[in-house]
């Protein structure tokens, strides 16, 4: 049975939830900051996992590089053997802790969701441009809203937007509003 699995970041603890092909809840728990303990919860509690996705934000560069490190012999090799395929990245600061969540997620070779309404910034102008170059920079990820993730995390179908080629978007800062509108 194919599993997916959303992690909540905080400091003090992580929020655990996970659903089944069927979009019905198999697990629901917490585990320390710590990332080993974190591992070995998913270890444990979700052995059929297809996708992971967690929160961007002052944590979560730190998380994904210490999932990397606690898991044997690297997380993105871990998440291949399991066929993990896909990161999903949202929340947090478009511009910076999404930007780089998703930098060093490409260029570990994994494929990245970039949901595009769950993050924000300091003005709606500076989240569509900060989202529409990060989609510049993605190779062979996708752009979604909330609504299509969570199809696409409970296993059902979702249009996405694609691209393999660097820079598809050229845009301004009059175009960009559009522009964002049509990822």
């Amino acid at each position: 049975m194919k599993q997916y699995v959303g992690l909540d970041v905080s400091q003090k603890e992580r929020s655990v939830c996970v659903v089944d092909q069927d979009g019905k809840p198999v697990f629901r728990g917490r585990a320390k900051s710590d990332p080993g303990a974190l591992a070995a919860l998913l270890a444990k509690k979700v052995p059929q996992a297809r996708r992971i996705g967690f929160e961007t934000g002052a944590m979560s560069g730190w998380l994904w590089h210490e999932l990397r490190r606690v898991t044997s012999p690297d997380f993105v090799e871990a998440m291949q053997l399991r066929g993990i395929d896909w990161l999903i990245v949202g929340g947090g600061w478009s511009a910076a802790c999404g930007a780089a969540t998703l930098k060093d997620g490409v260029e570990r070779g994994t494929h990245i969701l970039l949901v595009k309404n769950a993050c924000g910034s300091g003005s709606p102008a500076m989240h569509e441009t900060a989202v529409l170059n990060m989609a510049n920079r993605l190779y062979d990820g996708a752009v979604c809203d909330n609504g299509r993730a969570v199809s696409l995390i409970g296993g059902g179908p979702a249009q996405v937007w694609r691209t393999s080629l660097p820079v598809p978007i050229k845009f301004t800062y009059e175009s960009a509003p559009r522009d964002y509108a049509a990822l």
